[in-house]
């Protein structure tokens, strides 16, 4: 009797792990795709290098750390071999060194141009099916849009 409750009870954690990792999962590939639509560039990217830029007055609460990057795979934007953007954090919240991370990068442009991470999530891992997404909503895009052009008018660039 012992034995058949601890199998029962084996078989719902192990479900209930797998649920969650598919939940976790998912919500990330929602994430993909509104990224996708609401930012100017999605890349699967390698980092080459990251600089922390302290305002030298102090005044400021925010640190801007700027990274470079190779460019792996364009999701959306222009076909470009590198890239720089920036990403600001709070004071004493900056990365340890990133360089040869690879993952998915969702950016906004400035007014000048320049790229930057517009908030928390938009930096995903180079997971295998999100990367499928990704592919899929190319090819999905490409028969109704022009290469380059957004799909969405919303922005999560400001």
């Amino acid at each position: 009797m012992t034995n058949g409750f601890l199998l029962v009870f084996l078989v719902v954690i192990s479900t209930s792990c797998s649920s969650q990792t598919d939940n976790r999962s998912q919500l990330a590939l929602n994430v993909l795709e509104d990224n996708m639509s609401s930012t100017d560039y999605t890349a699967l990217v390698q980092i080459t290098g990251m600089v922390v830029d302290n305002p030298p007055d102090n005044s400021s609460e925010l640190v801007a750390i700027g990274y470079s990057a190779q460019i792996m795979e364009v999701y959306v934007g222009r076909e470009l071999e590198d890239i720089r953007f920036t990403r600001y954090v709070e004071k004493g919240e900056e990365p340890e060194a990133t360089d040869d991370r690879i993952q998915i990068v969702s950016l906004c442009r400035d007014i000048n141009g320049e790229y930057y991470l517009p908030d928390i999530g938009y930096e995903l891992p180079p997971d295998e099916a999100i990367i499928r997404q990704a592919r899929r909503s190319i090819a999905q895009a490409s028969d109704t849009t022009s290469p380059g052009q957004k799909v969405d008018t919303s922005s999560a660039c400001y």
